[in-house]
This record gives C-alpha cells, sequence and structure tokens, in this order.
C-alpha cells in the first residue's frame, strides 16, 4: 500500500473507494496493521511537534487533538485535562 494514499486517509482526504482499500489492506494481516498504526503514531507525532514549534499547544484545538490521540490508542495517562 503507498504511504500517501494512507497518509490521505489518516487526514480523512482520501474517497470511500480508497477508504474501503485500506480497511480491507489493514486488515489482511499483523504487518500491514502494524505498519498503518505506526504511520499514524508518526503523523499525530509531526502534528503535535508542528504546534509545538508554532507555540500553538497551548490552544484549545491542540489539546483536544492530543486527548484525541490519547483516547484512541488507549494510553493510560496520569490526571488527565478534562
Amino acid at each position: 500500500m503507498d504511504d500517501e494514499m494512507l497518509i490521505r486517509f489518516i487526514k480523512r482526504q482520501c474517497s470511500s473507494s480508497e477508504a474501503r482499500k485500506i480497511l480491507l489492506w489493514i486488515e489482511m494481516n499483523e504487518e500491514n496493521k502494524a505498519h498503518f498504526t505506526q504511520l499514524q503514531s508518526l503523523w499525530a507525532s509531526a502534528d503535535i511537534c508542528f504546534a509545538v514549534q508554532n507555540d500553538k499547544v497551548g490552544s484549545e484545538g491542540t489539546i483536544k487533538r492530543l486527548a484525541s490521540i490519547v483516547k484512541k490508542f488507549k494510553l493510560k495517562i496520569n490526571n488527565p485535562i478534562e
């Protein structure tokens, strides 16, 4: 699977037919699932780094995005911000 297509999927910028193909590809095997998860984590990290570099860490949008990432990956954090 092409990483550019996967990134479009992560950014929710792909067509519904592309999304179906990607979802099938992810479920084909554990290697595909691991590759997608790593790419998704990398993309999320880059997004956070961009926010930090642009001094937008305290913005409500960045905090909500980070909370969404934490929830999505079911990460356990101490004292979450409500």
